[in-house]
């Protein structure tokens, strides 16, 4: 990593954002394997577009909260696996 003392510091500031990440992500990793897995290339493309208008709509509405904005939009595409598989995929 570094050894300068502020940059740890600021690091430290944005652990937690590292730690809840991985749970938010697991639904949706794991339905982007089954999706790869199932060869739903079209459903797995259509869901990373709005997974892409969401993230952008999230990122311009918190960009004035900075890094902590950055984190929370990522943080809305996350949750993409379940309420919307349904939608906008032809294999329910």
């Amino acid at each position: 990593m570094t050894a300068n003392v502020e940059v740890r510091g600021i690091a430290r500031d944005y652990l937690w954002f590292v730690v809840v990440s991985p749970m938010l992500a697991v639904c949706a990793f794991g339905y982007d394997g089954v999706y790869i897995g199932a060869t739903w290339a079209r459903d797995m493309r259509n869901l990373m577009v709005l997974s892409l208008l969401i993230f952008f709509t999230a990122w311009f509405s918190l960009r004035s909260h900075g890094n902590a904005g950055l984190w929370g939009a990522c943080w809305c595409t996350m949750p993409r696996a379940a309420p919307w598989r349904r939608c906008v995929t032809r294999h329910c």
